[in-house]
């Protein structure tokens, strides 16, 4: 048998396809987190600014609104902690608006 430098298996290859096998569900499972974090960072935002509308509608009271906030705004910090360990920036600022979209309802609650 004549050993070829095609036939040579040198081990760098059987590295590179094991890593890219392992690699593909570490990126799936990274993708549905950010996809996660992105959902709950939306839901935090809806509730900080549903909390600074209802502050404005007449019979309602300003403790529902200041629940929706603080509940916004442990949502929102829950994403961010979420979104340190992710790759994509876009994922984490959008976290880190959601809370402080919440933060300026909190304080818009208390001023009024």
């Amino acid at each position: 048998m004549r050993i070829t430098a095609d036939s040579v298996d040198d081990g760098d290859n059987a590295t590179d396809e094991t890593n890219t096998e392992h690699d593909a569900p570490e990126d799936d499972a990274e993708a549905t987190s950010s996809k996660a974090v992105y959902q709950l960072s939306v839901v935090s935002m809806l509730l900080g600014i549903g909390a600074v509308v209802m502050c404005f509608i007449p019979r309602v009271p300003l403790t529902y609104a200041l629940v929706a906030a603080i509940g916004g705004a442990a949502l929102g910090l829950i994403d961010c902690l979420s979104a340190t360990v992710l790759r994509e920036p876009k994922v984490r600022l959008i976290a880190a608006g959601s809370t402080l979209i919440c933060a300026l309802a909190i304080i818009v609650v208390l001023v009024l």
